[in-house]
């Protein structure tokens, strides 16, 4: 990162957020962006779907956008986990508490693209009940968090 900062190249770092604060302390002054992945606000639920909590993923996101950090939060949308009006509210109202370090919100629709990546590692594709969302609920999820004043795209 260092000699790729040095010799003018731009640097990102792409993350779930789950890394004690050091690592990134220690990589924030090499960063000219970062893409943040936020699955879901509510700790319980994301400790349900993803077998962890959330808690240090959110704390590093809240210190990041302190430090002003340049963020884009990517939101993977996923039906029966984060794609419904409710979670991406309250998602939308953390991320405008976040203040104006955060340069937009990606919302990532729920693709079927590692089906083929799981079937070459001879693994079950363990997500085969999630349906992708229509155009239409993808708008929806964009009103949602346009409504709450966070600049937002689709993709990213």
């Amino acid at each position: 990162m260092r000699l790729a900062k040095q010799a003018g190249i731009a640097t990102a770092l792409e993350t779930s957020g789950h890394t004690q604060w050091p690592v990134f302390a220690r990589l924030l002054p090499l960063l000219d962006l970062i893409l943040y992945d936020l699955k879901h606000v509510d700790c319980d639920l994301h400790r349900q779907v993803t077998g962890l909590g959330n808690e240090l993923i959110l704390a590093n996101l809240r210190q990041l956008a302190a430090q002003k950090a340049p963020l884009v939060v990517r939101i993977p949308l996923i039906t029966g986990f984060n794609a419904d009006a409710d979670g991406l509210h309250d998602m939308a109202q953390f991320i405008a508490a976040l203040g104006d370090s955060v340069q937009r919100v990606d919302l990532l629709p729920y693709h079927t693209l590692g089906k083929a990546k799981y079937r070459a590692l001879g693994r079950p594709y363990p997500w085969m009940e999630h349906a992708r969302l229509t155009e239409e609920q993808v708008q929806d999820c964009f009103a949602i968090v346009a409504a709450c004043g966070v600049p937002v795209t689709i993709g990213g």
